[in-house]
């Protein structure tokens, strides 16, 4: 049985770049696709050097890129986004109806 965990207990059994990594990455909303060092620090609160470290590292590994004076979800993190899940099963509810739409194509 799994028990539920609050978001306070799992940020401090989490490493804190992992949490400071996700602040910065919910920085970039679909309004807001390229954003600059000093929106992602307001929108994220923390310092300066430490939002640019971040970024580095996610630049390093292809989860941001630099545009047009600003900064971009990468590739990679859309590459990510793309793989389906682990169980793509059909529910028995569905399977007969997902199953005569899918023998029509």
């Amino acid at each position: 049985m799994t028990l539920p965990v609050s978001k306070s207990t799992a940020r401090s059994a989490a490493p804190s770049v992992l949490w400071k990594v996700f602040d910065v990455l919910g920085a970039f909303r679909h309004r807001h696709r390229v954003l600059t060092l000093a929106q992602i620090v307001r929108h994220t609160g923390m310092p300066k050097s430490t939002v640019h470290r971040v970024l580095a590292m996610l630049a390093d590994v292809g989860a941001v890129e630099l545009a047009g004076g600003g900064y971009r979800i990468g590739l990679r993190m859309f590459t990510l986004g793309a793989l389906p899940p682990a169980c793509r099963r059909r529910s028995g509810a569905a399977s007969p109806v997902t199953g005569t739409a899918r023998g029509r194509w």
